[in-house]
């Protein structure tokens, strides 16, 4: 027994022995320690109280310094979680590098507190970018199967990206993922609502693209459907933007059949879904403040109305004088409730050319320059109030080519002049339409004028030699800085020579024969080079508009008669060199017609001058009937205000 309690207190002592000499390696940092001989402690030195550069070491290294930053972790030390910030950077790191594969192994071998809802929404969003719809939805359907409830903005992630494609008859699964999809968000907000009626998570910004999908899918009974279920109150009631999606929808509408009558009869019914429509938003802005009518929605609704009937036309210049601010010749503008921006401005100019209402549209355009700033108007707009000119001409006005004149010197003076007007340069498709404007009239001093601002030559190279001098044999282009040369294109070149015909002078139509004959066009109406591999000069004189077979046919056309009504048939021994050329240019314009035989599609500006007297008189009764409406609405409001006050109230 004796022994045994000895031999217990040796092992005793020497496990004492062992502890001390392993307490005496490591550094003393605490109050309470083994109090043990303090000779027998080896030195450390001291750490600085402010050092320099990071914090000393809880733990020192037996040599007395600190440890290395590669030194190995000690056994038993805790990892830091991988966050799902930290997480989401390496997904989209690997999304970056095309990785796809392994970022969607990454994921879903990752561990689950490095998971949660926005961690999957990145790389969903980051597959759909990528037109991988199927690996997407399947992504989708795993994040729910691992316990990852979708929030709405999964659901608007997702949508916005489906809402990419056009063709849905080549994605019909794809389709039918997108409405289980708005289900689903459907079933999200119900669960919110009756937990937590104010969250943030009660969000309609998931019907804009989806109203987006049902229109490129042709599902627009599905569509007002969907927005006649909406709330009228509330977080999840329809706003601008949930209206302007329904606009653009429905403005992409097209016929079933092919046809004239199914196009007008689908353009009827697009204006009366969007008078509709617009109504209810005014009453949704009257209701709620937050609620504005702003120039994106309205843009799109005067587009349609534009193709409507002449009521629905009617119905669009109300909405023009109550929110922009433009008034009619005699009218008083009213205050603009919502801004005149470029693409107001541009839809505006298209219903006064579709309701045929040339000098509004001119008389419209001049208000917005005085109103719009410079750098909100650009040169699609002088394009537009050009056309209003050549509309004119159509109906017979007269010195509207003298007018389009004064614009393109406005325009080059301007742009010139002032910093912010560089976009009011004009363009082929400017100087063209105002050619347009002088082939009607026969104007052939504006049509040169144009000619020379247009291309840098001087018109007078071109005449006969007269009392001024002998003519000049090699015009020289006028020098300018690089695209302000700008060659007339054959519908151009077609106007020009329309024009030197309509003015039944013998010297402009030489003028105008050497200039045809000077830029070559001849040579470039027979090229069969596609357009993509012709260069320079041919480049620039390329056909520039849809209708170019129309109108190579008809420079061709007027060409021969231009070149019969100068050279005579008979003297064909005595011809000059140039009369020669403008006869070999007569046969190459008459192989042309011989190859471009069959009929063309004859543009709007050409076929209709007047219009015909049916189409004139039902304008005048649908304008007369809405007219006589109004005037049946305005005097019942009278007559019931005169019943509510009395006979004694005057």
């Amino acid at each position: 027994m004796i022994r045994s309690t000895a031999h217990s207190a040796y092992i005793l002592r020497k496990c004492l022995n062992q502890l001390i000499a392993v307490r005496e390696t490591l550094p003393s940092r605490s109050v309470s320690t083994l109090r043990v001989d303090s000779a027998s402690k080896p030195k450390v030195p001291i750490l600085p109280k402010n050092p320099k550069r990071g914090k000393p070491s809880l733990f020192l290294h037996p040599s007395g310094k600190h440890p290395k930053s590669h030194a190995k972790p000690i056994r038993g030390e805790l990892k830091k979680p991988l966050r799902p910030h930290v997480f989401s950077k390496r997904l989209l790191a690997l999304c970056k590098a095309d990785k796809i594969e392994e970022a969607v192994s990454t994921l879903q071998n990752a561990p689950l507190d490095a998971q949660n809802t926005i961690v999957w929404n990145t790389l969903i969003r980051e597959v759909l970018l990528r037109k991988r719809f199927k690996l997407g939805y399947q992504l989708y359907v795993d994040m729910k199967r691992r316990g990852f409830s979708p929030r709405t903005s999964t659901f608007v992630t997702m949508l916005n990206q489906y809402a990419t494609i056009e063709q849905w008859s080549q994605h019909t699964k794809q389709l039918d993922n997108v409405h289980t999809l708005f289900e689903n968000y459907i079933d999200h907000v119900e669960q919110v609502k009756e937990h937590e009626p104010n969250s943030p998570e009660l969000d309609n910004s998931v019907y804009v693209p989806y109203f987006k999908i049902l229109g490129d899918a042709g599902e627009y009974q599905k569509m007002f459907d969907i927005y006649y279920a909406m709330p009228d109150h509330g977080p999840l009631a329809p706003t601008h933007f949930t209206f302007t999606a329904l606009i653009n929808a429905i403005s992409c509408r097209k016929p079933a059949s092919n046809g004239a009558e199914a196009l007008a009869e689908v353009r009827a019914q697009n204006a009366s879904d969007v008078r509709l429509l617009w109504r209810q938003a005014i009453k949704h802005s009257e209701r709620n403040p937050q609620f504005q009518i702003d120039s994106h929605f309205m843009a799109p609704v005067l587009g349609v109305l534009a193709l409507g009937r002449p009521a629905d036309q009617l119905f669009a210049f109300d909405i023009i004088r109550d929110f922009t601010g433009l008034a009619k010749p005699g009218e008083d503008a009213k205050p603009a409730r919502v801004p005149l921006t470029p693409y107001v401005l541009t839809e505006v100019l298209w219903l006064c050319t579709c309701s045929k209402k040339y000098r509004l549209a001119i008389y419209y355009f001049w208000q917005a320059v005085e109103s719009m700033s410079p750098e909100d108007i650009a040169r699609p707009h002088f394009d537009n109030m050009l056309r209003a000119h050549v509309g004119l001409t159509m109906m017979g006005a007269s010195q509207q080519s003298h007018r389009a004149v004064e614009t393109l010197e406005r325009m080059l003076r301007e742009a010139a002049t002032r910093p912010n007007c560089e976009n009011w340069r004009p363009s082929l498709s400017t100087f063209t339409l105002a050619l347009a404007t002088c082939w009607r009239e026969g104007d052939w001093v504006s049509a040169t004028t144009i000619f020379e601002l247009m291309t840098g030559y001087k018109a007078e190279d071109f005449a006969d030699g007269g009392d001024n001098g002998p003519r000049v044999e090699s015009p020289q282009m006028e020098k300018r800085s690089k695209g302000r040369n700008i060659m007339p294109g054959m519908t151009a070149m077609s106007h020009l020579v329309r024009t030197a015909l309509a003015s039944c002078d013998q010297s402009n139509m030489r003028q105008c024969l050497r200039i045809v004959d000077h830029l070559d066009v001849t040579q470039l109406m027979t090229s069969d080079k596609p357009k993509s591999n012709l260069q320079g000069k041919e480049a620039i004189l390329a056909y520039d508009v849809k209708d170019s077979l129309y109108f190579v046919t008809k420079l061709a056309k007027d060409l021969i008669t231009l070149v019969d009504e100068v050279v005579q048939r008979d003297v064909q021994p005595n011809l000059s060199a140039e009369e020669a050329r403008w006869r070999e240019m007569r046969n190459t314009a008459k192989k042309l017609l011989r190859r471009h035989s069959g009929s063309t599609r004859t543009p709007f500006y050409e076929s209709q001058l007047l219009g015909t007297e049916r189409s004139l008189a039902a304008t005048d009764s649908a304008v007369e009937q809405e007219q006589t409406v109004r005037r049946t609405q305005r005097s019942a409001t009278f007559v019931k205000r005169d019943l509510r006050m009395g006979p004694g109230s005057f």
